[in-house]
């Protein structure tokens, strides 16, 4: 059995600039993952269009993977369970999420992952600083822009500078799994899409 490192695809649906993706693939054999958990996803009342953006994107995206981006529906906790009984996991890694209900998500697969003695890392691939980051001398938020702008770039040493797509992946397929991306059901039932040509490049 291989010793593999899962990358927990989230809403950065990209190679590049993907810290823990290119951290990942770094360390070893990776196990590409994407879950549509319906009940994170109606909290941003996803409509058709939106779920036709997302089919394309994630298209694209497993294309870029060498059509090896594992298809999931359903909760990230039962997933992630199932993932541990069938494959030697040494690593998690995702982009970290912000919204209330997907921070949920987050700390079931973590306490998880804990309980296993399996190492994980989220990553900010999405700001430029954490929401927690710069505050007020009350800890409390800006309300304003230009303060809250002045006291991150005085606190703020290094700005990292946007990754490269990684040029060589050691990626693994697993041939037993089924589901595939039509699995998800996010292509509408009335064909208005038919004439539209997305143009996406990860």
């Amino acid at each position: 059995m291989k010793s593999l490192i899962i990358f927990w695809f989230r809403n950065d649906l990209r190679l590049s600039d993907n810290p823990g993706f290119s951290r990942a693939v770094a360390e070893g054999m990776v196990m590409p993952i994407f879950i549509l958990e319906e009940e994170i996803k109606s909290s941003f009342n996803m409509g058709s269009a939106s779920r036709w953006w997302l089919h394309h994107s994630l298209k694209s995206l497993d294309q870029s993977l060498q059509h090896k981006l594992h298809f999931y529906r359903g909760k990230s906790l039962e997933v992630f369970k199932k993932l541990l009984k069938r494959h030697e996991i040494k690593a998690v890694y995702w982009s970290r999420s912000y919204e209330s209900l997907a921070l949920q998500q987050e700390q079931a697969v973590e306490q998880l992952l804990q309980q296993r003695e399996i190492p994980f890392q989220s990553f900010n691939t999405s700001l430029l600083w954490e929401p927690s980051q710069i505050l007020k001398k009350d800890q409390k938020s800006y309300q304003v822009f230009t303060p809250f702008y002045r006291e991150a770039l005085a606190q703020s040493d290094f700005i990292r500078m946007p990754l490269s797509a990684p040029r060589a992946m050691k990626l693994f397929r697993d041939r037993t799994h089924q589901d595939d991306l039509n699995s998800l059901a996010l292509l509408p039932k009335i064909p208005w899409h038919d004439k539209l040509t997305p143009h996406w490049k990860i």
